[in-house]
């Protein structure tokens, strides 16, 4: 126990957020030190955060694209499911974005791209791929959003679609 500390006024810990970062934070600090009283407070009258849901009109949208990805370590895996049960949304990914004026899939597959975008798009993206091993030191030292997607995707794809939503969001 440490000083100044009684069992009568336990040490309590506000989270604030019950998106991902603000559960997981709380479960781990109940995990680690069960004599510490956390409560999480959410704004909003449902967990989840960014990585929530909601209905309109019947179909079902996310506020954003983050996601639990099926490739997340077993063990972040098996401790979502455990905890959320019957009430885990697992849902195959169909992601689609609107660029350059089409409709296409996301993440873009190489072969849409090719057919469904501009050449020169297309050969701009095949250039980047074939830079990044040059490129990708940049990114550890990037200043802003864009200059880490320019150095980590290459600036055809950076420029065409994640910064103009980026710019969007913020």
């Amino acid at each position: 126990m440490s000083k100044g500390r009684s069992p009568a006024h336990p040490c309590q810990v506000a989270v604030v957020g019950a998106g991902p970062a603000g559960l997981a934070a709380a479960l781990e600090i109940t995990s680690l030190h069960p004599d510490i009283d956390v409560i999480v407070l959410e704004a909003d009258s449902a967990v989840g955060g960014i990585a929530g849901s909601f209905c309109h009109s019947g179909l079902v949208f996310d506020y954003g694209s983050h996601r639990l990805h099926p490739s997340a370590p077993e063990s972040v895996l098996s401790l979502v499911r455990s905890l959320l049960g019957g009430d885990l949304l697992e849902r195959p990914r169909h992601g689609r974005i609107r660029m350059m004026g089409r409709l296409i899939h996301f993440p873009v597959r190489p072969l849409e791209m090719l057919s469904r975008l501009p050449l020169r798009f297309s050969m701009g993206v095949l250039v980047d791929t074939l830079l990044r091993p040059f490129r990708s030191r940049q990114g550890a030292s990037a200043a802003s959003f864009a200059e880490a997607a320019r150095a980590g995707m290459g600036p055809t794809i950076a420029d065409a679609f994640y910064i103009p939503y980026s710019t969007k969001i913020w």
